[in-house]
């Protein structure tokens, strides 16, 4: 309960919960993020969907290939090649 809190209060600070794995400013929350990616199967459904309720991202790769792509995307989009 105590880290979900701290999850929260990162996404009110950042806007996401896109927590690195070494986070400086607290590594304890950057662990435990990891380990909640990592273990994404074997949580149970309550604890998955309190996740999800903040915007949790399980895949930290691929949200960031998307945000790369839809720039690229809207650059193209702009100049046309």
């Amino acid at each position: 309960e105590e880290m979900f809190a701290k999850l929260k209060k990162y996404r009110r600070q950042h806007g996401d919960c896109l927590v690195p794995r070494v986070y400086k400013e607290d590594r304890s929350l950057g662990r435990w993020v990891n380990s909640m990616r990592s273990q994404r199967t074997k949580l149970d459904s309550e604890r998955i969907s309190r996740l999800e309720s903040i915007g949790f991202t399980w895949n930290n790769l691929h949200h960031k290939w998307e945000g790369k792509f839809a720039r690229l995307v809207k650059y193209c989009q702009t100049h046309g090649d």
